[in-house]
C-alpha cells in the first residue's frame, strides 16, 4: 500500500510542479508583451473536475488506509 502511496503523491508533485512551470511561462510572457490570451484559455470546469479528481482519490486512499488496518491484538 505505501508503494502506491508515493507513486500517487510523486505524479500529484510532477502536476504541481508542470503547473507552477507554465504559471511562470505565463507571467514571463505577460511581462515582456507577448501574451495572447486567445491562444489558450483554459475552461475552468477543468480546474474543477481536476481538484475533485484529487479530493476523492485523497478520500479514497484515507478509506482503503483505515480498511487495511488489522488489529492490534496485544501479542508480544
Amino acid at each position: 500500500m505505501t508503494d502506491w502511496a508515493l507513486v500517487i503523491i510523486a505524479a500529484i508533485a510532477c502536476y504541481v510542479f508542470v503547473t507552477y512551470l507554465e504559471h511562470k511561462k505565463k507571467l514571463d510572457l505577460i511581462d515582456r508583451g507577448l501574451w495572447k490570451p486567445e491562444e489558450k484559455q483554459e475552461r475552468p470546469e477543468h480546474k474543477l473536475i481536476t481538484g475533485v479528481l484529487f479530493f476523492l482519490l485523497g478520500v479514497a486512499l484515507l478509506m482503503g488506509s483505515y480498511l487495511n488496518m488489522e488489529p492490534d491484538l496485544g501479542a508480544d
